[in-house]
């Protein structure tokens, strides 16, 4: 299961951008974003931490790509994390420590008002961990804060309730730049919390803040910078974690066809 005591997260607006893990950082789903609807996507970023859900993973750079599948609304993802520095060894047995796969549809309810639903199956090679399945569904509505809603569902190892709600903008700088900004807050139920923070009490467990800076070189590749910071809320939950407050950076590309 997703770490325990530790664990990391991607960030996202989900619903535009949630593909497995987590679910992606700002950069890479940013760039997917505005690289339109293309049926392939094959995208890379370098982060100087892994952070998810509020919970450092690994404090030292990681590298996560992936690919994406779409066409028809479903989409296929897998997406892989990768240390690249011998931080969490002889703990692992090799830098490859997850891989998630991730199968999803969306579907436009009206010009405003997306839904999205689908499948996480996270795996751990190489760390010991239990694999997991989470099932979620997600809201998004086109407004000017890009507001969206996402609830997941564990099936697997931890039979808990996590919900994430985020908002988001994104300012154009040029007439292939644009400057983002966007937000997160997490709640998860007892069963979520006593897994991963030994704590048996729902709350409001993370939030998190970034931005993003995304260039379109061309139709079919964009480039990105991106930056973020999340904080544990809960003083109970934060008493069962080594660090509750994270930064993170990252640059990253994605080549869509």
């Amino acid at each position: 299961m997703k770490r325990v005591l530790c664990k990391k997260f991607r960030l996202c607006l989900i619903i535009f951008a949630l593909f497995g893990g987590a679910v992606f950082f700002p950069g890479a789903a940013g760039m997917a974003e505005a690289a339109g609807e293309k049926e392939v996507e094959i995208y890379s970023d370098f982060v100087t931490h892994y952070v998810w859900r509020g919970f450092l993973l690994t404090d030292d750079p990681v590298w996560q790509p992936g690919v994406t599948l779409s066409k028809y609304g479903f989409s296929f993802d897998v997406w892989f994390n990768v240390d690249l520095t011998s931080v969490n060894r002889p703990e692992y047995d090799y830098r490859l420590s997850e891989v998630d796969y991730t199968l999803s549809y969306e579907k436009e309810v009206t010009s405003d008002l997306s839904i999205e639903a689908g499948a996480i199956h996270y795996t751990f090679p190489g760390t010991g961990d239990s694999a997991t399945t989470e099932l979620f569904v997600s809201a998004g509505y086109d407004v000017l804060t890009q507001p969206t809603l996402t609830i997941y569902r564990d099936v697997d190892e931890t039979d808990g309730w996590y919900a994430s709600f985020g908002i988001g903008h994104a300012f154009p700088l040029a007439e292939d730049m644009s400057l983002g900004f966007s937000g997160t807050l997490g709640w998860g139920d007892n069963s979520n919390n006593e897994a991963y923070f030994g704590e048996r009490t729902s709350a409001f467990t993370d939030v998190m803040v970034s931005a993003d800076l995304d260039y379109q070189l061309t139709d079919n590749v964009g480039l990105s910078l991106f930056a973020g910071y999340t904080d544990i809320l809960d003083s109970s939950l934060r008493d069962s974690v080594d660090s509750t407050d994270n930064l993170f950076a990252g640059a990253g590309f994605v080549f869509a066809f």
